[in-house]
């Protein structure tokens, strides 16, 4: 069994919770609407077998993340920012972002906005 270990990552004035197991190649799981990072809770140990750090937050507005009262602060550059943040927390150049429902935007919005950043993106 994988240890996972639940981290708090700073982006901007947010605090992200993020899940974290593994060693390797980072893949951060973004989740949709209205679900918690818990939705990958099955994913996290086969992906971290397979020989890479998986992050999975609750992205901000949910769980144990910070809660903006500005919606501006939800915009899809803002929550892309986070990603990157995460990524940085970990000291990863490079990433793969997967997303889920709502989450897909965001995984399509970080390979926009980090081109140089983002290996791939998987969206379901």
């Amino acid at each position: 069994m994988t240890a996972t270990e639940t981290r708090i990552v700073k982006s901007g004035d947010v605090n992200l919770s993020v899940k974290v197991a593994g060693e390797g190649p980072l893949v951060i799981m973004i989740h949709g609407w209205p679900e918690l990072g818990h939705s990958y809770r099955h994913q996290i140990e086969p992906v971290a077998n397979a020989g890479y750090t998986v992050a999975v937050p609750d992205m901000r507005g949910y769980g144990g993340s910070s809660k903006p009262a500005d919606p501006s602060g939800y915009d899809h550059d803002t929550v892309a920012d986070d990603i990157a943040a995460i990524a940085d927390h970990l000291g990863a150049k490079r990433w793969v972002s997967v997303g889920h429902d709502w989450g897909s935007p965001i995984a399509w919005r970080t390979a926009i906005r980090f081109p140089d950043r983002v290996a791939a993106v998987f969206s379901l």
